[in-house]
């Protein structure tokens, strides 16, 4: 790409792409030109502080930028339900919109993973046989869908700051770990 300002303004355009393949696409002045700051901090480098209100579009205006440009960035939102959006619904279709390919990940806050170690306390007062039975199946569960941040869960006593792996009592010598994120392609 020649100029990252360039292929922005002619994906916001009118007849641009995501004109084409977003039926709800109306091109917004405001939109467009974060879009473009965006698009000339990615080319030129630097440090952009940008506000808009709602409505504005502002998802749109800086992954464009970052999608075209190739750039990894780091998105975070203030509410679960803006960051399910971002990426079940607007990476999607920018996917699909822009024909670039792209990876994305999607991540949530500590709290919303389960603290191996507190598990193990949980089943603690429920008996021998139900630790037998259900302690191994959640913890291979956790090893292939939580990430490694949820072995530190900030809340435990036994993990708080650490850094180390929750104990692995009572369950098979090949219960796998937990570690890495969901990636979509």
């Amino acid at each position: 790409m020649r100029d990252a300002e360039a292929a922005v303004s002619a994906a916001f355009a009118p007849d641009g792409a995501l004109a084409r393949a977003l039926p709800d696409f109306e091109p917004r002045a405001g939109q467009v030109e974060m879009a473009a700051a965006v698009a000339r901090v990615f080319e030129r480098g630097g440090v952009l502080l940008a506000e808009a209100g709602t409505g504005t579009g502002k998802t749109l205006a800086y992954l464009v930028p970052a999608i075209l440009k190739g750039e990894r960035v780091l998105i975070s939102t203030g509410t679960k339900n803006l960051q399910e959006q971002i990426y079940f619904k607007d990476i999607p279709a920018l996917r699909q919109a822009l024909d670039v390919p792209f990876k994305a990940a999607y991540m949530k806050g500590r709290a919303n993973y389960l603290c191996l170690h507190r598990l193990d306390q949980l089943n603690e007062g429920v008996g021998l046989a139900a630790n037998d039975v259900f302690l191994p199946i959640v913890r291979e569960w956790a090893g292939r869908t939580i990430p490694a941040i949820a072995r530190n869960c900030r809340t435990c006593p036994k993990t708080s700051g650490s850094g180390t792996t929750l104990p692995r009592r009572r369950t098979p010598a090949s219960a796998p770990t937990a570690r890495g994120m969901t990636t979509a392609s």
